[in-house]
């Protein structure tokens, strides 16, 4: 235990301390490669568990801190080699959870936005896939934003592409009610599994019938978490009713005022 070593000898504890770094690293590069595999095969099950995801990110987060708060007098090569392993594994787990999400979310909008049913039930799978856990909030919230991030482009990308009059007669006689339904409906959703996301503002746009409050609320979504590029944003302002010129104008204003901040 270093902790006795340091009574014996400061140099004892010193080189202790530096052989249990060095295992630590040969036993994460161990670990990530086994865990990789392990989540590459679920990952391709109809329905994967999401908690094996989550304690994958739980762990790498807890032995990060861990090594980051007893890294005083190792070498720093050696920490950065540790750490860096562990944020790999992170952002592979991440990459995998959202190409699941992006699969998922694909297959019921492809769907949603080309039958009479009107039933978002992309709503049921998000909350099959993700159960609310209680023992990492911090890391549910971190994927939760990324999925509603992802869920939120996608609508948006399906939403655009699709005219209002074919949509009357998919859903309803009130489109943009249906869309602002489906918004607020996934925000709640997302927001009871991770309380505190941000909101998106895909319903205040939709709503705002004055110029002025279109203009600041396309530039609250463009300083929004869940930032749309320019292209997108104008064409769902066509798809609201501007012409393009219009729509162009909103950007290109709220582009000029960025600039000048």
């Amino acid at each position: 235990m270093p902790e006795e070593a340091q009574k014996i000898n400061s140099k004892l504890s010193h080189d202790i301390r530096e052989v249990c770094f060095q295992e630590l690293k040969m036993f994460l590069g161990r670990y990530t490669a086994e865990q990789t595999e392990i989540l590459e095969k679920k990952a391709k099950k109809a329905i994967p568990n999401q908690i094996r995801f989550l304690k994958t990110l739980k762990t790498c987060k807890e032995i990060k801190e861990y090594v980051q708060n007893k890294s005083d007098g190792i070498e720093d090569s050696l920490i950065q080699e540790i750490v860096a392993t562990l944020e790999n594994m992170e952002d592979f787990t991440l990459k995998l959870l959202m190409e699941i999400v992006a699969d998922m979310t694909e297959m019921h909008l492809q769907n949603y936005f080309k039958t009479e049913y009107g039933q978002f039930l992309l709503i049921s799978d998000v909350e099959t896939h993700f159960p609310k856990v209680s023992w990492c909030p911090d890391i549910q919230k971190r994927v939760m934003d990324e999925a509603y991030k992802l869920i939120a482009h996608t609508y948006l990308k399906h939403l655009v592409r699709s005219s209002q009059r074919k949509l009357r007669k998919c859903w309803s006689a009130d489109v943009v009610q249906k869309v602002i339904e489906d918004a607020e409906l996934l925000h709640d959703t997302i927001s009871k599994l991770a309380p505190g996301v941000e909101q998106w503002k895909l319903p205040e746009l939709l709503e705002d019938e004055n110029i002025d409050a279109v203009k600041i609320t396309v530039a609250t979504m463009q300083r929004s978490r869940y930032r749309e590029d320019e292209e997108l944003l104008s064409t769902l302002l066509v798809w609201k009713g501007l012409s393009k010129s219009q729509a162009k104008q909103r950007i290109n204003s709220n582009k000029q005022r960025r600039g000048q901040s």
